[in-house]
């Protein structure tokens, strides 16, 4: 019996060590199996402010963005990516944000390098569950996403959930603790604590659109306390893929103070887009309207706001996206599809207050020309915009070029 029991211990060891040796091959395979991508992408900006005084800027960026992502184990995987931007030959002249440089005018790509990704994910039954810096983009990315125009872009750090069970149903919540913005960690302003809770429910049972509903509660501490708010909203989007091809939005919002907010208020958030394409033209038609009640007004700090209000950002308002007495955004904008890959577009926006009482009424006008294109792992940018004072902002001219490549 003895002999027995000795046999079946060895073979009960055996049988562990077996298992844990192809349990860390698979461990290990995971890893050796895993994706290395490179990314760099090079960008010349060119800035000219008309005041009593004329300012301006050149920067010549580059930015090498390095990831690796493991192969699924154990319903586990994980991603970590690394940021590098230089200024070559160096950043003497342009105001980075936070390199000194006050008598050039701002390029918000100042130098470093720093963690951009880093998280632990486990997807089980149709659910994501993410923990970690990562990034975070909600429908339009008008009130989370990553401002990936700038070189560094923005991070969330937290824990978020995906849940696709329900058939037409996504549903997106998060719990966020931190933020890395496009200033990066380098600046005061790139990296705060805040506490941001997200619930966005999409249902795409409709023929050819999508219904969004969201609540987002923020609490910062971050320009006294300007950010502390609740908001809740619905979007409406979608599009019809007949000749000719339509596509639309609609979205509403009311956003109140909460928490620490100095001020009192309720203010809407509406957008109304539509676009027709016909013969590889788009002809587009918008109006944004970001309102405000009495000194408060409505903000979005979390945004991917470089793709909002204008491409020369004169209404960032130290990164609240709003300008007291709040913003009406009028804009019209054409498009040709020269090829699959390749696009050109041309927008021209209007801006004025939302409030009488407290705003400027003409704020100003802006007209904007892009051109991109994609061949294989290349990406080519050519982008220009000029902004016309009338009561508020500088006279603006903003000039950019961008190359990419992949590997």
């Amino acid at each position: 019996s003895n002999m027995k029991a000795g046999l079946f211990a060895g073979a009960c060891i055996l049988f562990m060590s077996h298992s844990l040796t192809a349990s860390e091959m698979s461990f290990v395979d995971a890893i050796k199996n895993g994706d290395a991508t490179l990314n760099l992408r090079t960008r010349y900006e060119d800035v000219n402010e008309s005041t009593s005084v004329e300012r301006g800027a050149q920067a010549l960026t580059l930015r090498s963005r390095l990831s690796f992502k493991t192969k699924q184990y154990e319903l586990f995987s994980a991603l970590l990516e690394f940021d590098d931007v230089v200024a070559i030959p160096d950043d003497e002249n342009f105001n980075s944000g936070n390199n000194g440089q006050l008598d050039d005018a701002l390029i918000e790509d100042p130098e470093g390098t720093e963690i951009n990704r880093i998280w632990l994910a486990f997807d089980i039954a149709n659910t994501l569950i993410k923990y970690g810096r990562q990034n975070i983009s909600l429908d339009n990315e008008r009130f989370f996403g990553k401002d990936e125009w700038r070189q560094n872009e923005q991070t969330f750090t937290g824990v978020s959930l995906l849940n696709e069970s329900l058939n037409y149903l996504r549903i997106r919540m998060a719990q966020l603790n931190q933020v890395e913005g496009v200033q990066g960690e380098s600046s005061p302003n790139g990296h705060r604590d805040f506490d941001a809770k997200i619930v966005n429910i999409e249902y795409r049972g409709f023929v050819n659109s999508k219904l969004a509903l969201y609540g987002y509660w923020l609490d910062s501490d971050y320009l006294n306390n300007q950010e502390d708010t609740m908001t809740y909203g619905l979007r409406f989007s979608g599009r019809i893929k007949n000749e000719p091809e339509i596509d639309y939005a609609f979205e509403y919002a009311r956003q109140s103070d909460s928490n620490d907010h100095e001020q009192n208020y309720e203010a809407n958030y509406s957008l109304l887009e539509a676009g027709v394409v016909y013969n590889k033209f788009r002809l587009g038609v918008g109006q944004e309207i970001l309102g405000a009640d009495g000194l408060g007004y409505f903000v979005t700090p979390l945004a991917s706001l470089h793709n909002f209000q204008g491409w020369t950002d004169q209404f960032q308002n130290q990164g609240l996206g709003n300008i007291l007495g709040g913003i009406e955004d009028r804009y019209v904008s054409l498009g040709f599809s020269c090829a699959e890959n390749f696009n050109i577009t041309g927008v021209y926006h209007q801006y004025k207050s939302d409030s009488q009482r407290f705003g400027l009424g003409d704020l100003g006008t802006e007209w904007g020309l892009e051109a991109s294109g994609e061949l294989n792992e290349y990406r080519f940018n050519l982008k220009y915009a000029e902004y016309s004072k009338k009561n508020f902002g500088i006279d603006t001219e903003k000039l950019w070029l961008s190359a990419g490549v992949s590997f």
